[in-house]
């Protein structure tokens, strides 16, 4: 089974299509205010390794793309899960931290 295929099968968040081979995959029911793009296909692989890191990695160094909300697709990782291991640890610190910045910022 595919990562895609997993994430279609245990995902809990927002609506949110991922842009991946030519195809577009939806995650959730109702209409995606999100996009992921997966620019790069070894993303998928080094996710399905090493989840902790490859999220990250990949959206500072441009593999994926978000249009819209980042944190529905925060939410929607940390709330799946049964996703992977390591998905939902990564997806709450990333989470934390960009609540943390933003209400610092409201300050």
């Amino acid at each position: 089974m595919s990562l895609i295929t997993k994430l279609q099968n245990s995902w809990q968040g927002p609506p949110i299509v991922v842009q991946y081979g030519g195809r577009e995959y939806q995650l959730g029911e109702g209409d995606a205010q999100t996009t992921i793009s997966v620019k790069d296909k070894a993303v998928i692989r080094r996710a399905a390794m090493s989840p902790s890191l490859a999220f990250g990695e990949a959206y500072m160094d441009g593999g994926i793309e978000i249009e819209g909300d980042l944190m529905d697709v925060l939410h929607g990782f940390h709330a799946s899960t049964n996703v992977g291991v390591g998905w939902s640890k990564v997806f709450q610190q990333l989470s934390n931290k960009l609540s943390i910045s933003v209400s610092s910022a409201k300050a």
